[in-house]
């Protein structure tokens, strides 16, 4: 009789041990990817507000510098790993149309483009920033919520 309840205690204290560590590895796992999930969300959030600290610039001042739009490539080249395709596609897009305003607004001051051209230039050149200053943002903030809510 005491080899049994020796016995029955052995297999129990197993059963707890068992138990134990299987619930210990579990929450181990959860802990690795909270932190995993952490670390992936940081690095997202950089991107994000790359891009919004561009789009910002060029509210506060529509005179785009050269190497603006390829500044805003170099800081947010991590986008193709971190997001799906339409991350970095909206942030070639912005770039795109930051160079494009920046090349036309270069042509139409200038003397010698006719007068009908230097019109059809601003006309473009306030869209494409209306599309920067205001559009933008809101699409900013559209693709990037599903990658940056902390559900």
């Amino acid at each position: 009789m005491p080899c049994d309840v020796v016995g029955i205690g052995a297999a129990i204290a197993s059963a707890i041990a068992a138990f134990a560590t299987a619930g210990f590895a579990w929450w181990q796992d959860q802990l690795q990817k909270k932190l995993i999930k952490q670390g992936l969300y940081e690095k997202r959030l950089a991107v994000f507000l790359a891009t919004m600290r561009f789009l910002s610039e060029i509210a506060l001042k529509p005179e785009i510098e050269f190497d603006q739009p390829i500044q805003l490539l170099r800081e947010t080249l991590e986008a193709e790993f971190l997001f799906g395709p339409e991350i970095e596609t909206f942030i070639k897009q912005v770039s795109a149309k930051a160079s494009e305003l920046r090349t036309k607004s270069k042509i139409y001051p200038q003397a010698n483009t006719p007068e009908q051209r230097r019109q059809e230039l601003m006309t473009e050149c306030n869209a494409l920033e209306n599309w920067l200053v205001e559009d933008a943002f809101g699409l900013a903030k559209t693709h990037f919520a599903k990658y940056l809510r902390l559900d």
